[in-house]
């Protein structure tokens, strides 16, 4: 978003009015991985006030689902003194998830984890989709077809934790949508990857090239509106 320079736009969110319809474990989780993923777009943006507004929404959602160790009062303490810091409150907020992701998985409660990471995906294809249509980017594009090989795993993810076929809705959708990416064509072009022992920390440095149509790429938008909207109804 920050190399292409896409304008802010509000009505890519997740309207927070939306968050009363939501009663099963299922809407709640998957909804928090979409609001998730909307204040990392409003902190991007520096949308402080907004952010601050969708935090509270991620907090009653994280109430409902047991977790409110992850966003307690001094995550809003340092969310909040941090709110001028772009880069800070991305942080704290992906720490903050990570707490939960780390709660719920000691505590046998993986499948919540994986409809969190679910949603957090649906909406960054959805708001990645949007961008590209409305101003069309290579980059995004690419970033789009990468897209590719995480889609497969989403959807064993989803089928591993289908207990009592909860989910064959949804796995459906991604199964559909999954259709559409299998027609992109992918090169990957292996390179070292930098290690830096002082930071412990690997960069990867591999290529990957994407090829897909304009077909294609309008078949995945609307799709992936379409799973978007289910979810967030």
């Amino acid at each position: 978003l920050q190399e292409v320079n896409a304008p802010f736009k509000e009505n890519f969110l997740n309207d927070l009015d939306n968050v009363k319809n939501y009663s099963s474990e299922m809407q709640k989780a998957l909804n928090m991985g979409i609001y998730g993923t909307d204040l990392g777009y409003l902190s991007i943006y520096k949308q402080n006030s907004l952010a601050l507004k969708y935090l509270s929404t991620i907090e009653k959602l994280t109430s409902d689902l047991g977790l409110e160790g992850a966003f307690d009062k001094d995550f809003m303490s340092r969310f909040e003194k941090n709110s001028t810091n772009k880069d800070s409150m991305m942080a704290i907020v992906s720490d903050a998830f990570k707490k939960s992701d780390n709660f719920l998985k000691s505590n046998d409660r993986k499948n919540i984890s994986a409809l969190i990471l679910v949603g957090g995906w649906i909406e960054s294809l959805y708001i990645a989709c949007e961008i590209n249509r409305e101003n069309s980017n290579p980059k995004i594009m690419e970033r789009i077809g990468e897209q590719k090989e995480t889609l497969n795993t989403i959807i064993e993810i989803l089928k591993q934790y289908n207990k009592k076929n909860a989910y064959d809705d949804l796995i459906t959708d991604m199964s559909e949508l999954k259709t559409y990416f299998d027609k992109i064509e992918m090169d990957y072009d292996f390179v070292q990857p930098k290690t830096d022992a002082a930071k412990k920390t690997t960069t990867l440095m591999h290529k990957t090239s994407v090829k897909i149509d304009s077909n294609t790429l309008n078949f995945i938008n609307q799709k992936i509106a379409s799973i978007r909207e289910k979810v967030t109804a």
